[in-house]
């Protein structure tokens, strides 16, 4: 940010040092900000954590509305604080790790905002009211209105926030929040949020197939088997927002019960004011030829390839590999096709034309580490999977 912005900053850091404290009639758990040099009370921001941090930020936040349009950088590098502004500036979330959870993370999250007026303010975060499940047509805040005091916001940090095109003059939001139950579960909860009343509220806009409205859609889901499966690259797909088509995309599970991702999605499209469920189907981010699978089984990498599995509706499996790199929106060089592996198999073999591609399944893939290329049955070349 500029260098200006940046003696504002430091300015705001300096006035809680003459002051000695943080105080405000809002926030009961005042801490002392004391430090002899600018230095030393950047210092402090950086390595405070759990409430004092909280505390500490909560302070430059409020004494300094400016604050909504400095970018914090050197705090950012220094510590785990992730900060999500919306498009146009007028809403922000500070998320942090406070250290102090174990298994469930205990995340806190500041939003910051400013109001009809132009006024700027700051609160703690909560989830909004209402059950996924139930036909929710109360909007209502996602900041805790009475104040700062107490032991910070609901259990959340900020994922990403999206601005959808405007309507009716009134700026719609997306916002991703997540909490990590324990460590094989995460949750998260995609929010439809205006400005109304001066304050972030969670906006009933959510239509599903049953035109029923909610607030939010949330689920849950199996940490390591999304991590196994995309061998780590997933975590941009589990929710994905096109900006192109003002859509967002919400993973439907298998049928298990296991809170695993099938790969496909639940489609909310932007359309006169709501975000209408319009279809199921694959990501956008996946080349259109191959939207059309029941599940994703998996993916590999080579040192040359990046490959997907996908099963089909009629009980097969699809190949597509791609040169390493190279996103899975492009059309794939190879596309192959198996049948189910027999009882007690450790491979696919995925048939195009002379070629067969031998792929250990997902289950023994760490175990075996390589799969082959086999040209008229005979072995052309092994690549060792990564």
């Amino acid at each position: 940010m500029q260098k200006h912005t940046a003696l504002v900053f430091a300015a705001t850091v300096l006035l809680i040092t003459l002051a000695g404290a943080c105080s405000s009639d809002r926030d009961s758990g005042t801490r002392e900000v004391s430090a002899s040099s600018l230095q030393e009370a950047e210092r402090y921001l950086i390595d405070s954590l759990g409430e004092t941090y909280y505390t500490a930020l909560s302070c430059v936040l409020d004494k300094f509305p400016e604050s909504l349009a400095y970018d914090f950088s050197a705090l950012c590098d220094s510590t785990d604080l992730a900060i999500n502004t919306t498009a146009d500036g007028r809403l922000r979330f500070y998320s942090y790790d406070t250290h102090l959870g174990g298994t469930m993370i205990d995340f806190n999250t500041i939003v910051q905002w400013t109001d009809e007026s132009g006024a700027t303010h700051i609160a703690r975060f909560r989830y909004p009211d209402g059950d996924d499940d139930d036909d929710d047509s109360r909007m209502n805040p996602i900041v805790h209105t009475g104040g700062r005091s107490g032991s910070g916001s609901d259990v959340a940090t900020i994922l990403n926030v999206h601005r959808l095109p405007e309507y009716e003059g009134k700026s719609t939001y997306i916002i991703e929040a997540y909490m990590r139950e324990w460590s094989t579960l995460g949750a998260y909860d995609i929010i439809a949020v205006q400005l109304v009343d001066g304050l972030p509220q969670a906006v009933p806009l959510f239509i599903d197939k049953d035109g029923r409205k909610h607030t939010d859609i949330s689920y849950e889901i199996n940490i390591p088997y999304w991590y196994f499966t995309t061998k780590g690259q997933g975590w941009n797909w589990i929710n994905a927002y096109d900006p192109a088509a003002a859509s967002i995309y919400i993973p439907i599970m298998t049928p298990d019960g296991d809170n695993t991702p099938s790969g496909r999605y639940r489609i909310y499209s932007w359309i006169n004011g709501a975000l209408m469920h319009t279809r199921d189907g694959a990501n956008y981010m996946l080349n259109p030829a191959l939207a059309d699978f029941e599940s994703l089984e998996g993916v590999y990498v080579t040192d040359r390839h990046s490959i997907r599995i996908d099963r089909l509706r009629d009980g097969r499996y699809r190949y597509a590999a791609w040169p390493r790199g190279v996103a899975q929106a492009a059309a794939p060089d190879v596309t192959a096709y198996a049948d189910e592996p027999a009882d007690g198999s450790t491979h696919y073999d995925f048939v195009n034309e002379d070629y067969t591609y031998r792929v250990p399944t997902p289950a023994n893939r760490d175990t075996l580490r390589e799969m082959q290329i086999l040209h008229k049955g005979k072995i052309e070349q092994r690549l060792k999977i990564e």
